[in-house]
């Protein structure tokens, strides 16, 4: 399930970042901070990909472009739009240099532009950072200092839905909501369950009631930073496992019933054939006597 990073912990572990074989930047005068390699190594770990590919043009596995050429390069889709998990860059042609940074969250305003919540990192600057920005093609950003240029999409997996009535889900409402790997277990370094809604696969009460929202991921609820919602219609599915419960509980009882059929007919065939030779025996013991 795609988490956001809302820190830079595990960082300097992850080979997303710190390995020549993943980013190019790593170890060499261009590595963090700076908003290239950081973009580089968060897409890789937001599309949950187990080996680098290629991103741009005549580049290489783990290889990226400068700020300002990452969106000319791109070879997957792309837009003016900000989406969550994609890759927004600005730069201009008169400028040498530009940024770029990883989408968290978006906000539309309209003809003001778009609202924007980020993570990033900057050359000289923050080794990793969570920024809000307004952005409009083509205007310069404040807090950015380069024209807007658009976005390059990422396929994330994101387990966030709509309201389903028929299903047990939960809503994360609070900030920075730790995700572990197993109900009060180890956490995600870094790394946090987006605000929004999910649907719950299964549940957990230890301390905090806990709900699994994908494979080896756990999120404690709690009023103060989420919601659950029970399902609130009688759905076909629902109906269908009540079925099955019933026909399971009615085939139980018959095993049983049988079970006790089965016991009373043994104890009804070892009665009588105890009574068979009881009467053979007297009969014998009578045939004696008068034979006597």
């Amino acid at each position: 399930m795609y988490l956001e990073r809302l820190t830079s912990a595990g960082m300097d572990t992850s080979p997303y970042w710190k390995s020549p074989y993943w980013n190019h930047f790593a170890g060499t005068i261009n590595d963090l901070p700076n908003c290239v390699p950081f973009l580089l190594g968060e897409t890789y770990e937001a599309t949950e990909t187990s080996e680098p590919f290629n991103m741009f043009s005549d580049r290489g596995a783990g290889g990226a472009p400068t700020a300002k050429e990452w969106y000319d390069l791109w070879t997957g889709k792309k837009g003016i739009e900000p989406r969550v998990g994609g890759g927004a860059v600005w730069g201009s042609p008169s400028a040498k240099y530009g940024h770029v940074a990883f989408v968290l969250e978006t906000k539309d305003l309209g003809a003001s532009g778009t609202k924007i919540k980020v993570c990033q990192s900057n050359y000289g600057g923050a080794y990793f950072e969570v920024k809000e920005y307004t952005v409009r093609k083509g205007y310069v950003t404040a807090g950015v200092g380069f024209p807007y240029i658009g976005c390059c999409y990422n396929d994330i997996n994101d387990r966030r839905t709509n309201r389903n009535k028929d299903m047990m889900q939960v809503e994360i409402f609070g900030e920075m909501v730790r995700v572990r790997k197993t109900p009060n277990g180890e956490v995600y370094r870094g790394r946090f369950c987006p605000k929004g809604l999910y649907t719950v696969l299964d549940t957990v009460t230890d301390g905090y009631q806990w709900v699994k929202l994908d494979e080896n991921m756990w999120v404690a609820t709690d009023p103060s930073w989420s919601k659950i919602y029970e399902p609130e219609t009688d759905s076909a599915l629902s109906r269908a496992e009540a079925e099955i419960n019933r026909l399971t509980i009615q085939l139980a009882n018959t095993e049983d019933l049988f079970k006790k059929t089965k016991k009373e007919l043994d104890d009804f065939k070892i009665e009588t054939e105890n009574k068979e030779k009881e009467i053979r025996t007297k009969a014998q013991d009578l045939l004696l006597m008068l034979g006597g």
